[in-house]
């Protein structure tokens, strides 16, 4: 059974970076945890905003997460704020560098202030295939992380169906920890995950998995920083869509098996359902 979610996963995972065109978006997260002994559920804003310049490109965005916890162990409430930024630019013919910024304002954890800056390379290897590596560095009062992303992206279509098929690999350090918070936290994590896109006639189908370990780990291409102090040891994410001209509609569910590392509090089930509204222009 294991083998078939593996398959499946793989064949209909999402693509983050295939998305080509300026936009404007906004999504919206419902968070339920389950079996956690902080969290109760919570929503999540997000106003991103993508714009190319000739062979440049800037993306920016806002994040608002506020989640209900319990009382104690916790004082009150989350409440997150993080800004993202990132730049690409063509270098020679075949390849572009990224450069990358996060920063974090949390009202109760040890991280707030925390800022991640990324550098990464994307070289294409065909006009179908492409290889893609990013560093991030993050800097934490309490902590020093150090994270390595490779992916491989491939490109085909199949009759009337554009697919894109995505591999990654993440490294990921933590190092200097000097607070609880990130005490009980591995030095060293290594995951890895597949995704992919299957787009028929405006209609999309998407799904993913990431399989390994990992914490502190930033995903979606440098767009997600999950920086509270959860081990995250599996994720599921599938959304379907249409493209209605220059207006895009998805929803999708994400499923994530993780561990409270303060509490060392294991079982802990996190699901997303997303709503997300695009404009391109």
């Amino acid at each position: 059974m294991r083998k078939v979610l593996l398959l499946l996963t793989f064949i209909c995972a999402v693509a983050q970076a295939s998305e080509s065109g300026d936009f404007v978006r906004f999504q919206y997260d419902y968070l339920n945890f389950t079996n956690s002994k902080q969290k109760d559920y919570g929503s999540r804003g997000t106003l991103h905003l993508k714009r190319s310049f000739d062979d440049k490109t800037l993306q920016l965005a806002y994040e608002k997460t506020v989640t209900e916890t319990y009382k104690p162990p916790l004082k009150s409430n989350l409440n997150v704020d993080k800004l993202i930024a990132r730049y690409d630019q063509k270098l020679f013919d075949h390849g572009r560098y990224n450069l990358g910024l996060i920063m974090v304002k949390d009202n109760l954890v040890p991280t707030d202030g925390g800022k991640v800056f990324n550098l990464g390379y994307m070289h294409r290897l065909t006009p179908d295939a492409a290889l893609e590596g990013n560093i991030y560095y993050g800097h934490y009062d309490i902590m020093k992380t150090y994270q390595f992303d490779a992916a491989l992206k491939l490109h085909k279509k199949i009759g009337s169906v554009d697919t894109v098929l995505v591999g990654l690999l993440k490294d990921i350090v933590v190092d200097e920890c000097s607070d609880a918070f990130c005490a009980n936290a591995k030095p060293n994590y290594l995951t890895a995950g597949v995704k992919a896109k299957l787009d028929y006639n405006g209609y999309f189908l998407h799904a993913g998995g990431f399989y390994g370990k990992r914490a502190f780990a930033v995903m979606m291409e440098g767009f997600m920083l999950q920086h509270h102090a959860m081990e995250f040891d599996r994720t599921y994410m599938a959304g379907i869509g249409k493209r209605f001209e220059d207006i895009e509609l998805k929803v999708r569910y994400v499923h994530q098996r993780a561990k409270e590392l303060p509490l060392n509090n294991s079982g802990v089930d996190v699901d997303a359902m997303s709503l997300r509204v695009a404009y391109f222009f």
